[in-house]
């Protein structure tokens, strides 16, 4: 699997432009896929936050960014983080897909994500556009990585 975090990073870091002091990175579900993108980020920005409702590593933060108005979350989780755009890059569960795509459309500037199943063609708000959509066969497994990006309407 890191073969692909490593690609997915690659793909990110050719196809989007993050400020690499200045952006924030955010995996909402770090613990899904066994923590995929933890220690991958570092070449993509200076300052990354991985969350999840139920850590179970000290580097995760306990927070369920699925679940909250990201307007009015009490914000310590980011507190002394100084940053222009938050970038997310996660893995979410499948079932949590269409969630995590409403959550992070919300506060992100762009939303890349690797997921088992297909997500629907227009799963993001009409002010998110696709900007790469591949399918990766690693181990006989279909993945599907996607990178959607917020334009000003």
């Amino acid at each position: 699997m890191q073969s692909i975090a490593e690609y997915c990073i690659k793909t990110i870091k050719e196809t989007l432009y993050i400020s690499y002091e200045k952006d924030l990175l955010l995996d909402p579900c770090a613990e899904n896929g066994g923590t995929l993108f933890l220690g991958q980020t570092e070449s993509l920005a200076r300052l990354s936050l991985f969350c999840d409702p139920k850590p179970l590593r000290a580097e995760i933060k306990e927070a369920d960014l699925l679940s909250i108005d990201f307007n009015y979350f009490d914000k310590t989780t980011l507190a002394g983080l100084w940053y222009n755009a938050i970038h997310v890059i996660s893995f979410p569960p499948p079932h949590l897909i269409e969630k995590f795509i409403d959550a992070t459309c919300k506060f992100a500037q762009s939303v890349s994500f690797l997921s088992t199943e297909n997500p629907k063609p227009n799963i993001c708000p009409p002010n998110f556009f696709l900007i790469h959509q591949e399918k990766i066969i690693l181990n006989k497994t279909s993945y599907y990585f996607h990178i959607w990006i917020k334009a000003d309407l």
